[in-house]
């Protein structure tokens, strides 16, 4: 009974394709990491503010809300809500420290 032995070549290429996916995976929990960074919890509500989605959509925040404003029947009601000068100040302070 012949046995399959990996050659080098085959080795190698199981290395590379194994470090490639290591990075990817990498990658992808810094991506997570950066976007719930970008989580709040407001009025008890889990929200992330229009600047951050602009910022990952790559759209200017005033381009992003004005595509809500013309589409808003195509969103769920509480989809979004402006801040109180309270909550501004208090995510404001949090993001300074």
């Amino acid at each position: 009974m012949k046995r399959n032995v990996p050659s080098g070549k085959e080795e190698r290429h199981f290395e590379k394709n194994h470090s490639v996916l290591s990075v990817i995976k990498i990658k992808i929990n810094m991506e997570l990491q950066a976007i719930q960074s970008k989580i709040y919890t407001i009025r008890g509500a889990k929200v992330m503010l229009d600047r951050d989605l602009a910022e990952m959509y790559g759209v200017e925040t005033k381009n992003l809300n004005l595509s809500v404003k013309r589409n808003f029947k195509r969103f769920q009601l509480d989809f979004m809500f402006p801040l109180t000068i309270d909550e501004w100040q208090s995510l404001r302070l949090q993001n300074e420290t």
